[in-house]
């Protein structure tokens, strides 16, 4: 049985004028739940200013957020917090479990490492009951490099069994055509994420936009600006409606690295390095093998494992690859990537 989250209408805070109402909505706060949550900024666009303190206390008392909380208190609502399997046995192992909900995943590495394939993964895996690993839920994909393909989710779907007919209506596709239309795409995603019972974002690639559009270093300061404001957009999202959030990162080489194996590093800076609650990195080893490691986690220690590429989207290692893991001698094939 499909569970929602229950939501909270604006209607419900006293003293926010018709006015203000529709300022608010036409920026995406549309629940008690995102005004709770919303920067001062935010709200002196829907023109609340002076009472946004008090209008802000009154949402937190609605939906029953403390300012203070025990630690008891606080593990008491933490149970609450889910797992998603990734669909690979070792990742779920180093993850102790899988994303977690309320929480942002960001997946890193180069071209052709696998990070779409987990995404695709996972918004199929999502569909499961938790008994199998889900959260019996829809996925919501906002695709900001045109690389979505319908025919993934299916072979995925059916390589799981899944109905792949039924699994392609619960992944609700968004494009983004620029930076502005990803951050309008989340601002709309309330009503969406509600009404589809969405208990996965995925933003693949998060940042692919922003270093497109803003160039040189005379806008980065308004780029990482940009780019802080959209990661806890969706980290709102994520801890509003206890649903995971993954994203994906692109690589920046660094040629003149020339004492590491790895030449290469998230791109984003120390914005994308402090967002996220789990990092991880990932490499080629060889087809169709990859490797993620953890390079940094608020709550796991340094690990990493193997998958394949395959049909399922992503898949468990056989016996004889795990054999055939290091070289003579011992040493790992895939040397450890550098956190930014």
């Amino acid at each position: 049985m499909t569970v929602s989250v229950k939501r909270h209408p604006l209607s419900e805070i006293s003293g926010i004028g018709p006015a203000s109402l529709i300022k608010l909505e036409a920026i995406g706060i549309t629940t008690v739940e995102a005004f709770a949550y919303a920067t001062r900024r935010e709200l002196e666009e829907a023109s609340i200013k002076e009472s946004a303190r008090k209008l802000q206390e009154q949402a937190f008392k609605l939906i029953g957020a403390k300012l203070f909380v025990t630690a008891e208190e606080l593990r008491e609502t933490q149970k609450d917090v889910k797992k998603l399997s990734t669909g690979v046995t070792a990742l779920d192992k180093i993850f102790q479990g899988g994303y977690e909900t309320r929480s942002l995943t960001e997946l890193v590495g180069e071209f052709g490492t696998g990070k779409s394939q987990l995404a695709y993964t996972a918004s199929v895996m999502v569909q499961l009951p938790e008994s199998e690993g889900g959260l019996d839920g829809a996925a919501l994909l906002i695709d900001t490099e045109e690389t979505f393909r319908v025919e993934r989710i299916e072979q995925i779907a059916k390589a799981r069994g899944v109905d792949p007919d039924l699994a392609v209506k619960r992944v609700i596709v968004a494009p983004a055509f620029n930076s502005d239309h990803q951050e309008l795409i989340l601002s709309k995603a309330d009503d969406i994420i509600q009404e589809a019972n969405v208990r996965l974002i995925i933003i693949d690639s998060l940042i692919a936009h922003f270093r497109s559009e803003y160039l040189g270093r005379g806008e980065l300061a308004e780029r990482q600006q940009e780019i802080n404001r959209h990661l806890h957009h969706i980290a709102r999202l994520a801890r509003g409606f206890n649903a995971v959030a993954l994203i994906t990162n692109q690589a920046v080489a660094t040629p003149d690295n020339v004492y590491s194996h790895v030449q290469w590093k998230p791109a984003g800076g120390n914005i994308m390095a402090h967002a996220p609650q789990l990092r991880v990195a990932l490499r080629k080893v060889r087809d169709p093998m990859r490797i993620g490691r953890i390079i940094d986690s608020s709550f796991l220690p340094t690990a990493e494992a193997l998958f394949n590429l395959s049909d399922h989207g992503v898949s468990d290692i056989t016996e004889e690859q795990t054999k055939t893991r290091r070289r003579p001698g011992g040493e790992s094939e895939t040397p450890t990537p550098e956190a930014a």
